[in-house]
């Protein structure tokens, strides 16, 4: 009998150790998957450059929404400012908090995997979100995206929503609703995840009446304090009024410019395509359904979890690349339910056929997205190809915007001010130069991005006259700031045509 429960306590610590050991297997991954890009480019995709540019406005003493004009929620920025406070004012501060909260996500779904399943499906969990986040339309899923910070507190907010729910612990559910908020206020789409845990919570069955009016309590009150700090922090700052209009009415309009026969099209083509590129999570979840019998509760809400998610990502109607991210970790979370279950009993031709199956399905688009990062791979070696390459258009454009903004950097001072005439922020932030107004982007082309109207727009003009910033740029390659009569008028009055360079075209000030 000894003997039998020696042996059942060795199994189960080797259990244990498996799982961490996918855990640190998981952060192999993230890393090899991710470090060519993250770091051998300033940016992955135009976000980053727009976090990067209100960061820096941030760090050197300004104030989010009145000195510089953001159409995001505050906690991504506050958490790049403070990497640039620690790490100082350069790209790689930026990626490597974004690895960081990779590994964070990783952690978590360790634990919740670990906790209401086995130490398998933790580790199992873990890994596969380190493979599924980097297996589609990269590089724009790996760089700096307020998806990845929701899910930071969106995997938290689920374990303590699990702790509540299946062992009883009811503060667990004030913790969930505290940690709900602040996905919602990392990005609005995680609203739906609020939604899901007051619906999970509201049928009482055999709970006893208080128990369940207490629940109820506390997952409001969660909600509740973490909004009141918020509306407490904004006005105290004088910003509550600028952030309600630049990040709540302004997101509202710019999901509102998609059409319905437009998000009705999107929602049928770029789901399928989600779904068919992700076709072996899928295939690893429903051949290890069984698996759920470990914890029907918990599989039933992660479950939930992922069709909230989806209706997140519906929720912002364009369908971009970026927006499938909140669906990873519930994904991930299903999938090694169903692979443990499938390893357990790998006698049965069925579960062969699954594992397989899905190992091939699996392979064929990892190779088709990875292949990008397998060739920055070798230009850590032979960086002289990096420079030279033509294929992918970020390389491409990195390297634009890199020698624009030395060109804008060798031929100002610090304390000058440029400004942009078109989207690209990056700009700023690598000439190092001012913003000479509020706006990081400014894209009279763009409907959800300022001017937004005539008035704005004649105004900015009445700034720049008084500011007189060193260099306005144009960046825009179908129209340009002359075509426009108040611009053409300010840069006749007070700037010189001096160059184009990458279809981008420089005005200097007059000396």
């Amino acid at each position: 009998m000894e003997a039998n429960e020696r042996r059942s306590a060795f199994e189960a610590s080797l259990s244990k150790s498996g799982g961490l050991w996918l855990l640190v297997l998981s952060f192999a991954f993230s890393i090899i998957l991710r470090v060519p890009l993250l770091f051998q480019h300033p940016f992955t995709f135009v976000d980053e450059a727009w976090v990067a540019s209100i960061s820096k406005v941030l760090v050197e003493g300004g104030t989010l929404y009145q000195d510089v004009w953001s159409n995001k929620q505050p906690l991504l920025l506050f958490f790049s400012e403070l990497l640039f406070q620690v790490f100082g004012l350069h790209m790689e501060a930026l990626h490597l908090g974004t690895l960081f909260l990779v590994f964070l996500v990783s952690t978590l779904l360790f634990c919740i995997g670990s906790s209401f399943f086995s130490p398998g499906v933790g580790g199992g969990a873990a890994l596969t979100y380190a493979l599924l986040s980097t297996t589609y339309y990269t590089p724009r899923i790996i760089g700096t995206t307020t998806e990845t910070l929701m899910l930071v507190f969106t995997c938290a907010a689920i374990y303590c929503f699990l702790q509540g729910k299946v062992n009883a612990r009811v503060y667990g559910f004030f913790a969930a609703g505290l940690l709900s908020f602040l996905a919602v206020i990392s990005k609005p789409a995680a609203v739906t995840l609020i939604a899901l845990f007051f619906i999970l919570l509201l049928p009482r069955r055999s709970q006893p009446k208080e128990l369940h009016l207490k629940s109820l309590t506390l997952l409001g009150a969660g909600y509740l304090c973490g909004l009141s700090l918020l509306v407490l922090y904004l006005a105290d700052a004088g910003s509550l009024e600028l952030w309600w209009y630049q990040s709540l009415i302004s997101r509202v309009d710019y999901v509102s410019q998609i059409t319905l026969p437009d998000f009705l099209s999107k929602l049928i083509r770029q789901p399928f395509s989600f779904g068919l590129i992700t076709s072996w999570i899928w295939l690893l979840s429903w051949g290890g359904r069984q698996g759920k019998e470990q914890n029907r509760i918990a599989y039933w809400v992660i479950l939930s979890w992922l069709v909230s998610a989806f209706v997140g990502v519906s929720m912002g109607r364009r369908f971009y690349a970026n927006y499938f991210i909140q669906m990873f970790p519930a994904m991930s979370l299903l999938a090694a339910v169903g692979v443990t279950h499938l390893w357990q009993m790998p006698r049965k031709r069925l579960n062969k056929i699954f594992l397989y199956t899905s190992g091939v399905l699996f392979l064929l688009p990892f190779l088709w997205f990875q292949a990008r990062v397998l060739v920055h791979w070798y230009f850590f070696v032979d960086p002289q190809a990096h420079s030279q390459i033509q294929l992918w258009g970020m390389c491409v454009g990195n390297r634009e915007v890199v020698e624009a903004s030395n060109y804008i950097r060798s031929r100002t001072q610090s304390g000058d001010s440029i400004f942009v005439w078109g989207p690209k922020p990056e700009l700023y932030f690598l000439s190092g130069r001012d913003m000479a107004t509020l706006y990081p982007v400014y894209d009279v082309a763009d409907n959800g991005e300022p001017p937004f109207d005539t008035s704005i727009d004649l105004e900015t003009v009445e700034v720049l006259r008084k500011a007189r910033p060193r260099y306005i740029i144009d960046v825009m390659r179908n129209i340009h700031l002359e075509d426009f009569a108040p611009w053409r008028n300010l840069v006749e009055e007070a700037y010189d045509f001096q160059t184009q360079m990458h279809e981008m075209r420089f005005y200097r000030l007059r000396d």
